[in-house]
């Protein structure tokens, strides 16, 4: 399992979970430069783009779900004081409950970390998310 999962990640996609602020900003630019330079060959997923967003108005948040799924891991970017938003919270968990890796990338220091359980970031720590604040769909 443990090769696999190398293999994969040495291999596979990558789903970039960031804020929608930094969206078309230098930060996002950083950040996905930062991400290429992690896991280079990597395939960066990007949900900044004009066809995700006509989707989103069409079925909304599955969208997301839908890119997450086609992706082999997760890269998650925090707001820049460090707080995890409503979306990259249900994001990086719905990547965690289909036994995905879930990094977390600082724009301030631009450090990753393995974020085992995302209930234990910052966001959720805050109290700041109530249960069922995005509908996932059923798995």
């Amino acid at each position: 399992m443990r090769l696999k999962q190398y293999i994969t990640e040495a291999t596979g996609k990558i789903y970039f979970g960031h804020p929608g602020p930094t969206y078309n900003t230098p930060l996002e630019k950083k950040a996905i430069s930062v991400i290429k330079e992690k896991f280079p060959g990597k395939t960066i997923i990007n949900p900044n783009n004009p066809a995700n967003e006509k989707k989103y108005k069409e079925i909304g948040f599955d969208v997301f779900f839908d890119l997450i799924d086609t992706c082999d891991f997760g890269v998650f970017m925090t707001a820049p004081d460090g707080r995890w938003g409503v979306g990259i919270y249900e994001e990086a968990y719905y990547c965690q409950q289909t036994n995905k890796k879930v990094y977390e990338l600082n724009p301030q220091t631009w450090e990753f970390k393995i974020i085992k359980n995302p209930k234990a970031t910052k966001y959720h720590a805050l109290g700041l998310t109530k249960k069922g604040e995005v509908k996932r769909r059923k798995q």
